[in-house]
């Protein structure tokens, strides 16, 4: 944003309609022209006239499917743990970030074998699976343990969190959801606290983007894009209200475009999808809220270690159905964290045991997700959209430059503005004219 602001740079306006439709910028565009972020996994050299790039870690060249999840484990728990007592090394207070998921809590059993200061933190409100899951874990083993709750829309912090997630951010990603964020990292001490999350890696480990839908006729044969697109890469705004020179109009033919540039069809799917998910969502989501973060505090995910990835990704895709790879690291790093329970009722074990003793929770769990289809249990929203009403001049006249004419009106007739990540879209859109100015 500061570099747009020096030169002068104007939107990019489908970059704009790819974060209005899917809250991605895709490729290493930016949302200004003519400004471009590095390309992952690459080395640049510049001289006064010239400039040249070069992939250092070719991600299609591995040897997929060829490792075991159990030698996987071994060989990760072996890496990690020397990553972690090199952090102990330090002699800083690590906090890192605990959920009732399988990602942080295998941290946490990578922090209880090697460091000797640290402590763990949630948000969330005080009946939510996270913080009840994650207080449980940490009354277990006795270390201190924060739970930090959701900012409302009307506490009086929440706008100014906002104006700072702007500067933050560059406005590519949604800043009432990086308020909360922010609101969570500056519980603790920003310089002295460094932050340690499970996201990246683990989302590989635990094969999150391999579904049947997206193979055909199975993850050894081809990939389909269709279903990979509407799921993965979701465009929450009406095709008829986009005009016909940006995404939004055609958002498969785009998306397919965007696909190409990072796809390797010589590939089974499962490889593919592994490839899509590091170079289209997990280094733009997770990347983007860590080169925000660091701004500020420093906060890193161990997973982003090049062998652990690797090996990640050449382990046997069977062989990680079902959360095991992950569930092998719980069970390796201590018994009882292979006992306690995990969100949405997933066996927290390798065994058949851990997932007998876990079905009454996966049970409900199900039940919960009906309810919710037959809508008789609504998810709570924090706040009023209301609240942001006062953004919406602005950010209708950002969606002239996106959408046809009667669009903001269909918006409001929709609905569509009282869901969450299209309201936090357009919020984020909404400071565009404002950030381009010069201070």
């Amino acid at each position: 944003m500061t570099l747009a602001q020096l030169i002068g740079a104007p939107v990019n306006w489908v970059a704009a309609s790819e974060f209005l439709a899917s809250g991605c910028i895709y490729g290493n565009y930016s949302l200004y022209e003519g400004i471009r972020s590095l390309k992952p996994a690459h080395l640049y050299e510049f001289t006064q006239t010239t400039s040249r790039e070069s992939e250092y870690w070719t991600l299609s060249a591995l040897l997929f499917n060829t490792l075991s999840a159990r030698e996987a484990c071994q060989r990760i728990v072996e890496e990690l743990d020397k990553d972690f007592a090199s952090l102990n090394a330090s002699g800083r207070n690590f906090v890192l970030d605990l959920t009732a998921g399988y990602d942080s809590r295998t941290n946490v059993g990578f922090a209880i074998r090697n460091l000797k200061n640290f402590q763990t933190t949630v948000s969330g409100a005080p009946g939510d699976e996270d913080v009840v899951l994650s207080s449980h874990i940490a009354r277990h083993f006795g270390f201190k343990h924060v739970v930090t709750p959701f900012l409302s829309s009307e506490d009086s912090r929440q706008l100014d969190y906002i104006a700072r997630a702007a500067w933050l951010t560059d406005l590519e990603y949604d800043v009432i959801q990086y308020s909360q964020i922010y609101n969570a990292q500056t519980q603790f001490d920003t310089l002295n606290q460094p932050s340690i999350h499970g996201s990246a890696g683990g989302d590989i480990a635990r094969n999150i983007i391999l579904r049947r839908e997206f193979c055909d006729p199975s993850p050894e044969g081809r990939l389909v894009l269709e279903p990979l697109i509407e799921q993965r890469f979701r465009n929450l705004i009406p095709s008829a209200l986009g005009l016909s020179h940006l995404p939004i109009a055609d958002w498969f033919s785009h998306m397919c475009g965007r696909i190409a540039e990072h796809d390797h069809p010589e590939l089974p799917a499962f490889a593919r999808l592994d490839i899509l998910y590091l170079r289209m969502r997990m280094q733009f989501w997770q990347g983007r809220i860590g080169s925000s973060t660091n701004r500020f505090r420093s906060s890193f995910s161990p997973w982003t270690n090049r062998r652990v990835m690797e090996t990640m990704l050449i382990t046997k895709w069977k062989e990680k159905r079902r959360q095991m790879l992950s569930r092998l690291f719980l069970a390796a790093l201590h018994p009882d964290l292979a006992r306690l329970p995990v969100a949405r009722g997933e066996a927290a074990g390798p065994t058949a045991w851990s997932t007998l003793v876990a079905l009454p929770a996966r049970m409900r769990y199900f039940a919960g997700r009906v309810g919710w289809r037959l809508g008789w249990n609504q998810p709570r929203i924090e706040g009023k959209s209301s609240v942001f009403d006062h953004f919406g001049p602005k950010w209708e006249a950002v969606l002239g430059n996106l959408l046809r004419p009667e669009a903001a009106k269909n918006l409001k007739a929709s609905r569509l503005l009282d869901h969450p990540l299209v309201l936090g879209r357009l919020v984020t859109l909404a400071h565009l004219e404002d950030s381009l100015k010069l201070p």
